[in-house]
């Protein structure tokens, strides 16, 4: 349940230590192109100009009790118009327009939106798609809509995809895969024509060892259909209990790509729910696909950092791994557990380099000794952990099979509870030639917790901006993992009623999975390195991250309604440019004999404070 989207900005690193007048020491040191900004074409810069833009998303719902909420991340600078297009499954449209502020977060009700625009919320505006237009870089607004029932505990997700005037992030094939389906469980496949123009496209059906031709798809424009997969196995005369798992393609025929896809699987009964994918070709350019931050097991009550994991209470889960293979040969598929153990450094000390700045007489300040302790509920926020990894036998996927594998013959290998892991993946065929699923379900059912599978070496999966919500029953938790084997740098950002928070030298070690609990963030009044705290009443707003250093990194952000039974995940990448140190200042402080070295080549004497801050311009 995840969405995928890109945005852009200069990346910027600022080493700021208050200077005094005497010294006027500035200093900037600028970073070489980052993995990302090389693998996503260069998007920032003078030849990225702004420019027509347009966000598709393939699918809404307000039909059978289902909510559906559009929200917008902008990672600009300024405010950016909006014009909303919602279409109902013939493509028949209704416009609004909005404003998004700078770096704020900007939701929609499309039923209460349907029913200011004079629409009927049940009739033929109860499903179909939705566009939003905007002028800007590439890509300075990203989002998602996700669709809950809160009775019946269920939610999916609607990725947004980049389909810009002149270039366009769609694939010309869509790959997909079914899973879990019998006892009345159908897997629904979303398909929308993003155009104004009509398309043919060929199906095709995967199981049995054997791919399997199905009837063609015609389009009207805009027009988006929703395809039954219990229904195509029937007209091939197979039922979901002979095939409960298998994978789809659909082909286009001809011309520049148009179509997008999402599918979801649903049990109103059990409260089962899961998002099924359709990622481009291009997003893969490796075999190695990451998952990040999935409940494994029954979640340990206390975490490395001494508070509740937040998956705690929530029941006792399995990961499954659904891998549909797309050649007509077989493939060997390798899964790698990685999952926290402890802290580098001790719960109730700081490091020996603290990474909180003192501000005023509260805080931590480098080489002084405050008599203090970091809080635990933060300590993980900060400090570095050691990762255990387990990896399980490989398994074989046959010629165009697919296999729905059932992690839980890591439970018995794990060292006890761990708050959460996270998944490596890797299969022997080429690149883009394994369309994979992750789950990790309650064993009651009751509850999913989804993990789009993220391609190691795709420069985008290195950025992110994404919605966060709090309230009685929500928490929203930041995972970070780090799917390299060197320490990385993350620049990170909270902004809440137009307020701006900073963790400052903010790293993960290798092949380390990071949580960061926002509520816990916001509730421990610490300010920042600018003195800034996250508002004491804000519940809602956006988090934005970049990595600083040319390591594969994956995140999202999971919010967990603790007594509803349902977990939705955002994952918004945005374009990762080149970052810069900006500068280094210094003040003057007493002598700490115990300070042995300062940032700038400042005397010893000197009392240094740095923050790592990511800002934007946008050119």
């Amino acid at each position: 349940m995840l969405a995928r989207g890109r945005g852009s900005f200069r990346g910027k690193i600022a080493f700021t230590l208050a200077v005094p007048a005497f010294l006027g020491a500035y200093l900037l040191l600028h970073r070489g192109p980052t993995l990302g900004s090389t693998q996503s074409g260069n998007c920032c810069g003078p030849d990225h100009p702004e420019a027509p833009r347009e966000l598709d998303f393939p699918y809404y719902s307000l039909r059978d009790g289902f909510s559906s909420q559009l929200q917008l991340v902008s990672d600009s600078p300024k405010p950016i118009g909006l014009t909303i297009a919602i279409r109902d499954l013939a493509g028949d449209t209704l416009l609004t327009s909005a404003m998004i502020q700078p770096q704020a977060k900007l939701a929609f009700d499309l039923r209460s939106l349907l029913t200011q625009l004079g629409a009927d919320p049940g009739g033929a505006f109860a499903e179909g798609s939705v566009a939003v237009y905007f002028v800007g870089t590439i890509m300075p607004v990203v989002g998602q809509i996700t669709m809950t029932n809160a009775v019946a505990r269920l939610v999916h997700e609607s990725e947004m995809v980049e389909n810009d005037p002149g270039r366009t992030d769609i694939p010309a094939v869509l790959n997909g895969v079914w899973w879990n389906l019998g006892g009345g469980r159908d897997a629904l496949i979303m398909v929308c024509n993003t155009s104004g123009l009509p398309v043919m496209a060929d199906v095709f059906l995967d199981f049995f060892g054997t791919r399997h031709p199905s009837a063609a798809l015609s389009f009207r424009p805009h027009e988006t259909k929703v395809l039954s997969i219990t229904q195509l196995l029937a007209e091939l005369n197979v039922s979901p209990v002979q095939a409960p798992q298998g994978g789809i393609t659909i082909i286009q025929r001809g011309g520049v790509p148009k179509l997008i896809a999402q599918g979801k699987v649903l049990d109103p009964v059990s409260g089962f729910s899961t998002t099924l994918r359709f990622p481009s070709q291009e997003s893969q350019p490796t075999s190695t696909l990451h998952a990040s931050g999935l409940p494994i097991g029954t979640p340990s009550p206390v975490g490395i950092d001494g508070n509740p994991s937040p998956f705690a209470g929530l029941g006792t889960f399995v990961p499954h791994l659904v891998a549909p293979n797309l050649l007509a040969t077989p493939q060997t598929v390798t899964v790698t557990v990685e999952y926290p153990t402890k802290p580098a450094h001790s719960s109730t000390t700081p490091p020996a380099a603290p990474l909180l700045s003192k501000e005023g007489t509260k805080g931590w300040s480098a080489g002084e000794d405050t008599g203090t302790t970091i809080p635990p509920r933060l300590l993980a926020a900060y400090v570095a952990s050691d990762t255990g990894r387990i990896t399980l036998p490989p398994f074989t996927v046959g010629p165009y099979g697919t296999e729905d594998v059932a992690l839980d013959s890591v439970l018995s290998q794990l060292p006890g509870p761990v708050p959460y892991s996270s998944l490596r993946i890797q299969y022997s065929g080429p690149p883009a030639s394994l369309v994979a699923e992750l789950a990790s379900v309650e064993e009651q059912k009751d509850l999913v917790v989804d993990s789009k599978l993220q391609d190691e070496g795709w420069g985008w999966a290195g950025s992110g901006a994404n919605p966060w919500h709090l309230d009685d029953e929500t928490d929203s938790i930041v995972f970070l993992t780090n799917a390299g084997d060197k320490d990385v740098p993350i620049g990170f950002e909270v902004t809440a009623n137009n307020s701006h928070y900073y963790l400052t030298k903010l790293r993960l070690a290798p092949h380390e999975t990071r949580a960061i609990n926002l509520r816990e963030l916001r509730d421990s009044r610490r300010p920042d390195f600018k003195r800034n705290t996250i508002p004491a009443a804000a519940t809602d707003g956006s988090v934005s991250w970049i990595r600083l250093d040319d390591v594969p990194v994956t995140g999202r952000v999971v919010m967990v309604q603790r007594h509803g039974g349902v977990a939705s995940n955002y994952d918004c990448c945005t374009c990762l440019c080149p970052a810069s140190y900006m500068r280094c200042d210094i003040t003057p402080h007493r002598p700490r004999p115990w300070v042995r070295t300062s940032p700038c080549n400042a005397p010893a004497w000197l009392h240094t404070r740095t923050a790592m801050v990511r800002t934007r311009t946008r050119t």
